[in-house]
């Protein structure tokens, strides 16, 4: 799969400091855009430093029969905020990207997932900034990256976050 075709055969994951450290420093000149797919509510709550938020999945909106009984499966289920598909996900990864598909995206969600196959999971653990990166490898970007352990492990290493630090913008 596309997943697997990058690299030399893999997706490129970076821990928590090796990441960090690739945002700080850009990759052959390029900066990388560093995208939190998680809902915005979670980003608001704490999230990496430099981390713009594009939710790949959104609440569930509009008022059609489809809509309502699709809220109503969630809650059946025990869930009550149902989410769908951001269906700006991609442009809105385009526009960060400045249009350039062969721009280095970094995805992170809060755990990252995994491709290690192992015999509870032998195709890897599913994540949101996994399935951020399949969406984005096969609609043409090139250089698509994951934050292994996601948000948690990222806070957990110590890295700078807006639970530590305040996010001041650097003016240009």
């Amino acid at each position: 799969t596309a997943l697997r075709e990058q690299e030399g055969g893999a997706l490129k994951c970076f821990s928590p400091f090796e990441a960090e450290k690739k945002y700080r420093e850009g990759a052959g000149g390029a900066e990388f855009v560093l995208v939190d797919v998680r809902q915005e509510a979670e980003w608001e709550e704490a999230h990496a430093i430099g981390a713009v938020n594009v939710p790949l999945f959104r609440p569930i909106e509009g008022s059609t029969f489809q809509d309502n009984r699709r809220r109503l499966a969630y809650a059946f289920m025990g869930v009550l905020n149902g989410t769908e598909e951001n269906p700006r996900f991609l442009d809105n990864v385009l526009e960060l990207t400045a249009g350039d598909r062969s721009a280095p995206v970094m995805c992170i969600c809060r755990e990252g997932g995994s491709l290690k196959e192992t015999e509870v999971t032998p195709h890897g653990e599913r994540s949101k900034s996994l399935i951020a990166a399949h969406l984005l490898l096969a609609e043409g970007w090139t250089r698509v990256y994951w934050v292994e352990g996601g948000f948690v492990q990222w806070y957990a290493d110590g890295m700078p976050t807006t639970i530590d630090f305040d996010e001041i913008p650097v003016a240009d």
